[in-house]
């Protein structure tokens, strides 16, 4: 792969919906696509993920889980699995990490395309497809300053428009377009040969942000990314950094997990939940116990009026769903 020609690597991220966009993506390739395509789709990390198979069953190409140390091949579809990030590097070899999550996800878009565009400059294609939230925003502007191509799938063509429409708000797209000619421009440009492949300059911060991706980052590094945050990491509770990515606002604690405003605003409406249902199960507990004992008290007068206070202020339904047994409940 030393003298490969044109826009070779092609990195595509998806979410909810993203599995019918990419059967009708990869449906559209060819066999002999002079590209290396990398996928990555948010799948729970205790999931035993079907991608392969499903892709593998659609398409012309043959599709495989990417494994820390496979070399890259054209016409070959990796595919990053449950609970690693896929991640690129410039000795054209596949690096799989247990690095922390981003956008509350592992794999997660923004790390595997940041690595693309470092290693890969304007050789690398960025595509974002239907899915929720902005996971791939940042890292299509990683692309970008790095002369990469980006594109997205047209939000009235998404099954969930979110993370479409959040790349278009916040990264420069190149393409906005319909699966079936998001597949024609893959194979246009893959073989269109780039004038100097290696003339591109990393910024620093994608750089670094990479490097927290592949573990090789800690603490002391956040400085440089920017000044601390008045937030705390819901995943970790450690001290977030305020990182301003052109006009585009992202945090990141000093252990790596990384969030946009929208994924750290989702994990802290989580937690809000959670603090509730458990001040409710501490309530109905006092004032189970209170109840249960043979004399009356004070106390559990002032218990059984706090959870029937807490009920009638809809402070808390039980017959909601929680956060860990459904899509949420909106707090």
């Amino acid at each position: 792969m030393s003298q490969l020609p044109g826009h070779d690597i092609v990195v595509i991220g998806a979410s909810a919906g993203g599995v019918a966009a990419l059967q009708q993506l990869v449906r559209w390739l060819p066999r002999e696509l002079p590209a290396a395509v990398f996928v990555v789709l948010h799948i729970p990390a205790e999931s035993r993920s079907l991608l392969v198979d499903i892709l593998g069953g659609a398409g012309k190409l043959p599709v495989a889980f990417g494994h820390d140390g496979a070399k890259i091949e054209h016409g070959k579809i990796y595919v990053a699995p449950p609970d690693r990030h896929l991640l690129l590097t410039r000795g054209v070899v596949v690096r799989l990490s247990r690095g922390p999550k981003e956008n509350r996800h592992r794999p997660a878009l923004d790390p595997l395309f940041r690595s693309a565009a470092s290693a890969y400059g304007p050789r690398a294609t960025g595509i974002v497809l239907s899915g929720t939230l902005d996971d791939g925003a940042a890292g299509l502007r990683a692309i970008k300053a790095c002369r990469g191509t980006t594109m997205v799938q047209d939000p009235d063509e998404a099954k969930h428009p979110g993370m479409p429409q959040n790349a278009l708000l916040n990264a420069q797209i190149d393409y906005c377009a319909t699966i079936e000619k998001l597949a024609s421009l893959i194979i246009e440009l893959a073989a269109n040969a780039i004038n100097n492949p290696d003339d591109y300059e990393v910024p620093a911060h994608v750089r670094i942000e990479t490097e927290f991706a592949f573990m090789e980052r800690d603490m002391r590094d956040m400085k440089s990314l920017g000044p601390p945050a008045e937030f705390v990491c819901p995943t970790c509770h450690g001290s977030l950094t305020e990182l301003h990515d052109g006009e585009m606002t992202r945090y990141r604690c000093h252990t790596g997990h990384a969030f946009s405003i929208e994924s750290l605003l989702a994990d802290q409406n989580q937690e809000v939940e959670s603090a509730l249902y458990a001040a409710l199960r501490a309530i109905d507990e006092n004032a189970t116990l209170s109840a249960g004992s043979q004399k009356p008290t004070v106390s559990a007068f002032r218990a059984r009026r706090k959870s029937r206070r807490a009920r009638r202020n809809g402070s808390i339904n039980p017959a909601q769903r929680c956060a860990s047994c459904s899509s949420g409940v909106a707090i």
